[in-house]
């Protein structure tokens, strides 16, 4: 005899909506209700959105903003980078009544799983969440996103980017076939993969961002617009650095600090920049680089990597 397919229930599932449409009833309220959906978290503004996931974070959140404003789009991106809440993987959906080319661009880069226009109708809202919850996309990680794959017929390795499964957990939660233990384990994992990802991505980018600037900035002395790509260089490495703690990567933590102590010699000299600094810029971008990618491939070459980040510290310190 056959085991039944577990009957999926929405009822189990903890979903915020967020809306500033909320007196008088509202419509996408009534349609997740008649989902089956029973904790249903309403908010009426980004600032209570973001109390509502510190003190839940919530399995789907749906978000109803008629012109998706600056700061939804950064607090779906904290979700996704892993800031905001526990949880990078929520499940994420806007619904628009502005669906512009300008603002579904927007709403993409975000990492949100779905835009849709409204109005919605039951079916429309209740197909997208039963993908979510059935037929999730992996994330990709880049420089710039972290989110669903949109590429059509992406495939693993194409643009270099990896695809990272998402954890199964809304279909597990909403079925009930959910072991505590061995989710959190899958989402601690995932989690991992991500910020791995993002690290290599981050230095990749740094290291040819650092290239260009070698190229540009003149000897006499540094432009405004060079000083504003080293300020960019120290926001990266302090993420990074955020993201260092507690992994297998932290020894690049020590690169990450000489990198910013050369590049605040390079903003705070007031005439001509040290020329040692110019050159120091890209070597230690490089070394960072090469050393995330070996230490999170766990190679033979990972001792090497160590003993060149010391030989960078020594050049920085006789700098």
């Amino acid at each position: 005899m056959q085991s039944q397919t577990p009957k999926i229930q929405y009822s189990r599932l903890d979903i915020v909506l967020a809306s500033s449409r909320l007196q008088g009833g509202n419509t996408l309220r009534q349609l997740l209700s008649d989902l089956e959906f029973r904790a249903i978290r309403t908010v009426s503004d980004v600032e209570k959105l973001k109390h509502a996931i510190a003190a839940r974070t919530p399995d789907i959140l749906v978000a109803e903003d008629h012109n998706l404003d600056g700061n939804l789009c950064s607090l779906i991106e904290g979700i996704r980078h892993g800031t905001i809440g526990d949880n990078s993987f929520m499940g994420i959906i806007i619904a628009t009544w502005d669906p512009s080319e300008a603002l579904i661009r927007r709403a993409v880069n975000t990492g949100a799983d779905d835009i849709l226009a409204q109005p919605l109708s039951r079916n429309q809202i209740g197909e997208r969440i039963n993908v979510l919850v059935q037929d999730r996309k992996p994330f990709i990680v880049t420089s710039s996103y972290i989110g669903p794959d949109r590429r059509k017929k992406s495939a693993p390795g194409r643009d270099g980017k990896s695809k990272i499964r998402v954890p199964d957990f809304l279909r597990a939660k909403a079925t009930g076939e959910i072991d505590a233990d061995e989710m959190a384990i899958e989402m601690r994992i995932a989690r991992e993969r991500i910020n791995t990802e993002r690290v290599i991505e981050m230095a990749d980018a740094m290291r040819q961002s650092t290239q260009t600037l070698h190229d540009a900035i003149p000897i006499q002395s540094i432009g405004e617009i060079e000083r504003k790509k080293l300020v960019l260089l120290l926001k990266q490495s302090d993420e990074i650095t955020e993201r260092l703690k507690g992994s297998s990567l932290a020894p690049i933590t020590k690169l990450c600090r000489s990198f910013v102590t050369v590049i605040r010699r390079l903003l705070s000299s007031a005439t001509v920049p040290d020329p040692k600094d110019i050159e120091l810029l890209p070597e230690i971008a490089q070394s960072i680089s090469l050393g995330v990618r070996e230490l999170a491939g766990d190679t033979a070459e990972s001792a090497q990597i160590l003993d060149e980040i010391d030989r960078s510290l020594k050049d920085v310190k006789t700098a």
